[in-house]
């Protein structure tokens, strides 16, 4: 990127694809802040919803989470990687205790891949945090279905009944 000059601009190598190639080698070096910065300037020279939806993975990955949310919106308003881009801003939603908007975006996600399992446990946690135990224990029921961490369900099954006062269905789950 230092060494860009007009030459290579003549050649057929445009600026942005340069970014665009650092970002992703920083990204899969695990550089996510480097990266989100090198996907903003590649964003800063080329309107591109996918570079949204890189830059919101790494914004994620390094805790920034209410850009990340931004990003992630902004694929589903361009309808770029719909269904994704609410898991992912899901994932961001937990990560700031914003439950319910995690639900819901979840919720779109299990609708597009309903034979996919891995925002089960995300939804029971995000249940029980908001005290609808009933539906906590659903979801860690599919999770012990699935093989997703059974003990850890079992475990939060128990709690859930004993927040509901119903100790007996609590000592069997423990």
């Amino acid at each position: 990127i230092a060494c860009y000059t007009d030459d290579v601009a003549e050649n057929g190598i445009a600026l942005s694809s340069l970014y665009s190639a650092y970002a992703n080698t920083l990204k899969t070096l695990g550089f996510y802040i480097d990266a989100a910065e090198a996907y903003s300037q590649t964003l800063a020279l080329t309107d591109s919803k996918e570079f949204y939806f890189q830059r919101g993975f790494c914004l994620l990955q390094s805790g920034s989470y209410a850009d990340a949310i931004a990003d992630f919106t902004k694929c589903i308003e361009l309808d770029y990687e719909t269904a994704f881009a609410h898991f992912q801003r899901a994932l961001c939603h937990c990560a700031t205790y914003d439950y319910y908007a995690a639900i819901n975006d979840f919720k779109v996600y299990e609708e597009a891949f309903p034979e996919k399992t891995d925002s089960f446990l995300y939804m029971g946690l995000c249940y029980q945090n908001v005290g609808l135990y009933g539906y906590a224990i659903t979801y860690y029921y599919k999770c012990i279905e699935a093989n997703i961490s059974p003990s850890s369900c079992y475990f939060n099954i128990g709690n859930c009944y004993y927040s509901d006062d119903d100790y007996a269905n609590a000592i069997d789950a423990y």
